[in-house]
């Protein structure tokens, strides 16, 4: 069990710094904008906190943070492939041990960033509470923005069970895409990384009740794990078959 559990420190480790700079810079950019957008004052679109939410264009940073989740938790692992590589070997996991342990790091680091964001978009409406117009204020403003703005509702789906269930499938997706399977040092430098799941967050900020593209969504993040699945019983398949080579030979 000690083996396993320093290769999921190792994992954690490679990640840490990179997911806490792409948090912080989100966090930053967001409370940043959210402030200039209450401070703009009202329009004739009103200036309620759903308003706010949308003129601040806090959704469009949660895309770009997301998408260099994606990006960087696959990059953390594979910029010291040989060293890597190496540690693995004295541990003596296989590579399939490597690719699970990697993907519940990322399954968790991408729970931490929902998390982030769930409470930074809870503590703004708790600022718009404070410093907006006494009369956009009610004792259910920020309950309502959950119902009534897109990014939102699509963040925490309160009472709409479908979209509950997509974002799990979006986060297991992404995290089985961006989990990284050893290869020989050789052939990873052959090999470039395509991964598709980078564009994902762009879909995922749905309008309210558009359960079509919901269904879709969901069925997209099935397919991908599916997908995953298959092509890493096709790696272990090739890994054996060179074992059993090399045996032989």
């Amino acid at each position: 069990m000690k083996k396993h559990s320093s290769v999921f420190q190792l994992m954690v480790r490679c990640s840490f710094y990179r997911v806490l700079i792409i948090l912080t810079v989100m966090v930053t950019l967001q409370t940043g904008l959210f402030w200039l957008a209450l401070n703009s004052g009202s329009s004739a679109e009103g200036f309620g906190l759903e308003y706010v939410f949308d003129k601040s264009h806090i959704s469009v940073v949660f895309i770009g943070a997301m998408i260099a989740m994606n990006i960087l938790l696959r990059a953390a692992t594979e910029y010291d492939t040989e060293g890597k590589n190496y540690t693995m070997m004295r541990l003596s996991v296989t590579r399939k041990e490597v690719y699970y342990w990697h993907f519940v790091s990322n399954m968790l680091y991408y729970l931490l960033f929902f998390s982030v964001q769930l409470f930074t978009v809870i503590m703004l409406g708790m600022v718009y509470l404070k410093f907006a117009p006494a009369e956009y204020v009610t004792g259910q403003t920020l309950f309502l923005a959950f119902f009534r703005n897109d990014f939102c509702h699509s963040l925490l789906p309160l009472g709409d069970f479908p979209y509950l269930i997509r974002n799990l499938v979006i986060v297991i997706s992404a995290a089985m895409w961006s989990a990284y399977y050893p290869k020989e040092v050789e052939e990873e430098k052959k090999k470039v990384h395509f991964n598709g799941f980078v564009f994902l967050p762009i879909m995922f900020i749905g309008e309210l009740g558009d359960y079509f593209y919901c269904g879709l969504l969901l069925i997209f993040g099935v397919v991908g794990i599916l997908w995953k699945i298959v092509q890493i019983r096709k790696e272990e398949a090739q890994v054996r078959q060179q074992e059993t080579v090399d045996k032989n030979g």
